[in-house]
C-alpha cells in the first residue's frame, strides 16, 4: 500500500481527516516578522522541532496589523490546526481568548487564558545593565522602546532603570522601535552618537540595533569599546559572526563579562 501511494504521490489530505477527529498535525505559527534575524531564526528552530514531532508549520507573519492577524486566526481555525504559537507583537487581540485551539504565546501577553514561553527580561536587563557599571560606564543610555504594556522590551528598560538608580546613576533612554527600518535606526542611533551628550555605555534592546550602533560608531572614529561599551538582548548568530570579525577591524561582539564592549549579543 505504502508503495502505491509513494508511486502515486498521494498525499492525506488534512481536511478530510480533521473532519474525522483526527489530528491534522498542523501548527499554525504567528510572528511580527521574519525579516528580523530574531524571529528568522526563532522560526526555523520551531520549523525543526515541529518537523522532528511529525508535524508541518504554517507560517503567518502578522506584521504590524490587528486586522492581519484576526484573519490569520480565522484562517488557522477553519484548517483545524492542532495549535497556534504566538509571536505577535499586536495586543489587545480579544479573539485569543475566545478560539478553543491550544495556543502558546511567546514572549506575549496576549491572554490570561494563554500561557508564556518567555526569558527572564527583567533580570537580564538587570544583568546587562550591571556588566555595564562594573566596566566603569558613568553615563549608560538604553535604547529600545518600553512604552507598551505586555511587551518584554518594557522588563528589560526596568530592569536597566533599576540597576542604574542603585549604582547612583542617571536613566537615560533613546527610542528605537522595533518596526523601523535598519537604515531609520541607524539616522537615530547616529543622531544619538553625534548629540553631544555623554555617553559611555549603551544596552540595546535587541541584536540588530547593537549591530547597527556598532557600525555607526565606527564610522564615526568612535573606539569600542575603548570610548564607548555595548550591550545588546537576544542571543542571535549574528553575535558569534561579529567576534569572528574582531581581529580584521569590523564590528566585533561579546558577552557580559568577557570584552564588554564589542556588544554582548
Amino acid at each position: 500500500m505504502y508503495a502505491a501511494m509513494r508511486e502515486l504521490n498521494y498525499q492525506p489530505n488534512t481536511l478530510v481527516r480533521s473532519l474525522q477527529g483526527k489530528q491534522t498535525k498542523m501548527i499554525g505559527v504567528i510572528m511580527p516578522s521574519i525579516t528580523n534575524p530574531f524571529f528568522a531564526e526563532l522560526v526555523a528552530a520551531i520549523e525543526d522541532k515541529l518537523e522532528a514531532d511529525g508535524y508541518k508549520m504554517l507560517l503567518c507573519d502578522a506584521g504590524q496589523d490587528s486586522d492581519k492577524e484576526r484573519r490569520y486566526l480565522r484562517m488557522l481555525e477553519a484548517n483545524q490546526v492542532d495549535g497556534i504559537i504566538a509571536g505577535s507583537h499586536n495586543l489587545g487581540i480579544e479573539e485569543y481568548q475566545r478560539y478553543g485551539l491550544p495556543i502558546v504565546s511567546f514572549d506575549r501577553d496576549l491572554s490570561d487564558q494563554v500561557p508564556i514561553v518567555t526569558s527572564d527580561n527583567y533580570q537580564g536587563g538587570c544583568l546587562a545593565t550591571q556588566a555595564l557599571v562594573d566596566a566603569g560606564c558613568g553615563h549608560v543610555y538604553f535604547v529600545g522602546n518600553p512604552v507598551k504594556t505586555g511587551n518584554p522590551t518594557s522588563c528589560r528598560f526596568d530592569g536597566y532603570a533599576d540597576t542604574v538608580a542603585a549604582a547612583g546613576l542617571t536613566v537615560h533612554m533613546a527610542r528605537s522601535a522595533f518596526y523601523e527600518s535598519p537604515a531609520a535606526k541607524a539616522r537615530e542611533l547616529r543622531e544619538l552618537l553625534t548629540s553631544g551628550r555623554k555617553i559611555d555605555g549603551v544596552f540595546c534592546s535587541d541584536d540588530l540595533t547593537a549591530i547597527l550602533l556598532l557600525k555607526e560608531a565606527r564610522k564615526l572614529g568612535i573606539r569600542v569599546p575603548e570610548d564607548l561599551k555595548i550591550v545588546g538582548f537576544d542571543g542571535t548568530q549574528l553575535g558569534p559572526e561579529l567576534r569572528a570579525g574582531i581581529s580584521d577591524g569590523r564590528p566585533a561582539g561579546s558577552r557580559p563579562g568577557r570584552d564588554l564592549g564589542q556588544a554582548a549579543l
